[in-house]
């Protein structure tokens, strides 16, 4: 897909029009990087005679262009995967938004800058395509919020290259606990999902939970990705307790926890440190895993 081929989302709420633009293309080093995506909402304020009152209604729709933008940035990052653009709703950046007017005399808003690659190098990102825009804009026309366990997921991925194992890891374990209650129907087994996690075998009934919703065996069919949630969880539980971040794996599991996860450094009575490469390894796991258990 060259430059410039995705078309602009229109938009309508209350009684303003709300253009989103996507990202223009611009050539740097080996990768095609996306920049300065717009959101413009055009409104005639020549009628309203009160200062303060122009005032007051253009900030109105500041915070909706704004709005608009985070949505988009979000929803951007959330189908293309491209975790290092950071999440919009934690980044706390200050908000540029433009106020011109157009060819027509309306106060244009605008809020842009966002950046999103189109040859991603990771093999675990996608590019912005006009497939993936297409998805964006059906998410923002039909009113449709992000995967709550995906943006989780994300933002494990963003906090593990910054270093925050912790944070991390936590991320990735409720990641797999919001898409046990959101995709797998917690509420048809509320007393069964409470009393697993007090006993903290959430892995067991996760592989169960998934095999009554979808008819899909973990065990038998990701065999590793069983093993990885349980040190995953093992993993959260010691972070949970304060007793740090590392799971343990036995004197007969070093060789099959290697060839999962590894190279590992298995220290004294089996434990292994998380590291930065490690947690996003985990994280990507977790896309698949959830990836699979949502497929037809």
């Amino acid at each position: 897909m060259g430059n410039g081929k995705l078309e602009k989302a229109l938009l309508r709420k209350d009684d303003l029009d709300i253009e989103i633009f996507p990202p223009i293309g611009s050539d740097t080093d080996d990768k095609t990087k996306f920049q300065s995506m717009k959101v413009h909402i055009a409104k005639d304020f020549e009628h309203v005679p009160n200062e303060s009152e122009k005032e007051k209604l253009a900030q109105e729709y500041r915070e909706i262009a704004n709005d608009y933008f985070l949505k988009t940035y979000d929803l951007i990052r959330l189908h293309t995967r491209q975790f290092l653009s950071g999440n919009p709703m934690l980044n706390a950046t200050e908000q540029v938004i433009v106020t011109i007017k157009d060819e027509k005399g309306n106060q244009l808003f605008e809020r842009m800058y966002a950046t999103f690659y189109l040859r991603p190098e990771d093999e675990n990102e996608f590019a912005l395509d006009q497939s993936i825009w297409n998805k964006v804009v059906d998410y923002l026309v039909n009113g449709k919020a992000p995967e709550v366990y995906y943006s989780l997921l994300l933002d494990a991925k963003y906090h593990a290259s910054a270093g925050k194992i912790r944070e991390a890891i936590i991320n990735i374990a409720v990641a797999i606990e919001q898409f046990t209650m959101e995709d797998l129907g917690r509420n048809k087994r509320e007393e069964d999902y409470d009393e697993k996690i007090r006993n903290m075998d959430f892995t067991g009934f996760f592989v169960k939970a998934v095999l009554e919703a979808k008819n899909k065996s973990i065990k038998e069919y990701r065999k590793e990705d069983y093993h990885r949630l349980k040190y995953l969880f093992a993993s959260r539980n010691n972070i949970a307790h304060g007793r740090g971040c590392y799971f343990n794996v036995g004197e007969s599991e070093g060789k099959f926890a290697n060839q999962i996860l590894g190279p590992l450094k298995i220290e004294s009575k089996g434990r292994v440190e998380i590291d930065r490469k490690m947690c996003i390894d985990f994280a990507n796991y977790m896309f698949a895993l959830l990836d699979w258990i949502k497929s037809d």
